[in-house]
């Protein structure tokens, strides 16, 4: 059966009095991820039914748990949690980390036991409602995305194996892409996307485009309820950005019609027949700029496409056409890298041009950011810059599926020595690293 959003409903457990405005909160969130919420207090109403009755009905109509948890012990937050985990349901818990001294020695006893390293849940800590509301909406994405993935039934194989390292790290950037993308579905809107992808050009902006194309796009339209499938256009000629406006429009238009392989038309309606045509429900363009091609006067790519995007027609409802801008950094140093490796041979390979034109871009940036935000004729949306991986990432993508149906195990001391006592990886160089666990 495939997974549907739109029915999904959360039962909100605490103690009533001392963590009320908590529970409000945790629905604000919930409201804005379009999922409907059963808090006791404002949603059991008058019943013929016990209260022990009522919510033992309610969770089995719910289809996750939510655990608030504080400094008071309640018989029947407990039994909530016990309920929810008898009837098969995933469980949330998040824990108030203040005035944790006043916490009754029963409930103490209660965390410590869940939360067992091996059997247990894993506890995410707050101490504000603003913290909250955030981490609220960021673990329940991350519930939808993995319960999507696993309503598709995919065969873990369907990933070819010297793609799957592109499926390490860039958890946030795909978070921000389902905040900014998964609205636009659900709520119909009819204008198109600029999407804002930026970092060391040593931190796989490629293998970022792969993964997007392999599986994120897919989570967009899964977790938006919306059943068809989505494509990736690279498209790979150098587009000049120092000609005119509508010069751009047409080389850019005709480096779509020949990626599409159709024929060029001078109305952008051609690429929603496309669409209509193949039964496509999301189109992504790729561009892409060095921070070099900027000292070679190549223009501003950024503002001539969000100009082109700003006048493209409005699109069908149920249509998501968003154009995908990778800005590649050349001269700032992928994050916290050591003096070694790649390092040493970095000093020779920058050109004196490349700070300037690292420079141009994040100016180029920052004046679309400010003209374009807001502007009703299109979605500006800025990912997260791409920054190097850690060996946490490296363990969580080794947990992943599809790895393990080819890497059932590996040891940490391996995992560690991938990175040979440095904090983090330039993507590029953990991706080479990654495909030596992986079968030849």
């Amino acid at each position: 059966m495939e997974f549907d959003q739109r029915n999904l409903r959360v039962f909100v457990s605490s103690k009533m009095a001392e963590l009320a405005e908590e529970r409000q909160a945790i629905q604000t969130a919930l409201k804005e991820l379009f999922i409907a919420t059963f808090v006791f207090e404002a949603d059991a109403g008058a019943r013929e039914t016990t209260i022990e009755q009522t919510f033992v009905e309610e969770l089995r109509e719910a289809d996750l748990y939510i655990g608030l948890f504080w400094r008071g012990y309640g018989e029947y937050t407990m039994q909530e949690y016990q309920t929810a985990g008898d009837l098969g349901m995933d469980r949330l818990i998040f824990e108030k980390r203040v005035a944790v001294e006043q916490r009754d020695s029963e409930l103490q006893q209660f965390l410590d036991g869940i939360a067992h390293v091996r059997e247990g849940v894993t506890i995410r800590w707050f101490t504000t409602q603003d913290e909250l509301r955030t981490f609220v909406k960021q673990d329940v994405q991350k519930w939808l995305t993995s319960k999507a993935r696993r309503s598709r039934h995919q065969d873990p194989r369907a990933i070819q194996p010297e793609l799957l390292p592109c499926l390490c790290d860039r958890e946030q950037q795909d978070q921000e892409l389902q905040t900014a993308l998964v609205p636009t579905l659900r709520e119909k809107r009819t204008r198109p996307s600029v999407l804002i992808v930026h970092g060391h050009e040593l931190e796989g902006h490629g293998h970022y485009v792969n993964r997007l194309e392999l599986q994120s796009l897919l989570d967009i339209l899964t977790l938006a309820s919306v059943r068809g499938q989505g494509k990736v256009v690279r498209i790979n000629e150098a587009l000049r950005a120092n000609q005119s406006q509508r010069d751009f429009g047409i080389t850019l238009r005709m480096a779509l019609a020949k990626r599409l392989q159709v024929a060029y038309q001078e109305d952008d309606r051609f690429l929603v027949e496309f669409a209509r045509r193949h039964q496509l429900k999301a189109l992504v363009p790729v561009l892409s700029v060095q921070s070099s091609e900027q000292m070679r006067g190549q223009g501003t790519l950024l503002e001539k496409t969000c100009a082109y995007v700003a006048e493209f027609p409005d699109l069908p409802e149920g249509l998501l056409v968003s154009f995908l801008v990778c800005f590649h950094y050349e001269d700032t140093a992928p994050q916290e890298a050591p003096e070694q490796g790649w390092r040493r041979w970095w000093p020779w390979r920058t050109r004196p041009s490349t700070a300037d034109g690292d420079r141009v871009l994040r100016e180029e940036l920052q004046s679309c950011r400010e003209k374009y935000h807001g502007d009703p004729r299109l979605h500006f949306v800025e990912l997260p810059p791409l920054t190097s991986p850690t060996p946490e990432h490296v363990f969580r993508w080794l947990d992943y599926d599809q790895v393990k149906h080819h890497v059932p195990f590996v040891p940490q001391r391996e995992v560690m020595n991938l990175f040979a006592g440095r904090p983090n990886l330039p993507m590029d160089e953990l991706y080479e690293k990654l495909l030596e666990l992986l079968p030849s």
